[in-house]
């Protein structure tokens, strides 16, 4: 009778420890997944901030020169993957390229205001980088170009033009 009283409590103690070792094991794989998703989910936040930061220094850059040359400097950046929905609104779809940006973001730009005065244009953008419907990054964008001379602020605050 004692000795089979001991191997039921060593069987007993056999099944709770690998039991408890196993609800352990569940444990430690959930912590790898979220990890491993949390790490995913930087590395796309990261190149979405790059798309849109270089989406924008081209923004800024081809503005002054109108709209028609910012287009251009998009499509021949992106080639296939660029496409325009109207005057200004354009997209760069980037599920169609499989370099390094192709992780099935797409980047929509919206020119939401070019205001034009005697002294000289302002140009605004919107840059929405998604992924699956969900927007990773958006950079608003501001393109000043004058229009004539040079701008020159006195210390009165008073503005003067130089038409040189």
């Amino acid at each position: 009778m004692r000795s089979s009283s001991k191997i039921i409590g060593l069987l007993l103690e056999i099944i709770l420890s690998t039991v408890f070792f196993a609800i352990i094991c569940v444990v430690v794989l959930q912590i790898f997944m979220q990890t491993q998703k949390i790490e995913q989910l930087s590395r796309d936040k990261s190149g979405a901030i790059v798309l849109a930061q270089t989406v924008g220094d081209m923004f800024r850059s081809q503005m002054p020169k109108g709209l028609d040359d910012y287009a251009f400097t998009l499509r021949s950046r992106y080639l296939q993957a660029y496409s325009q929905v109207d005057e200004r609104h354009f997209v760069i779809s980037l599920d169609e390229e499989k370099g390094a940006n192709g992780r099935g973001w797409f980047a929509s730009i919206e020119v939401d205001e070019i205001t034009s005065s005697p002294v000289g244009k302002l140009s605004r953008a919107v840059i929405r980088v998604q992924k699956s419907g969900n927007v990773l990054f958006e950079l608003n964008v501001d393109s000043y170009s004058p229009d004539r001379g040079m701008i020159r602020v006195e210390n009165q605050g008073s503005l003067t033009i130089d038409d040189e």
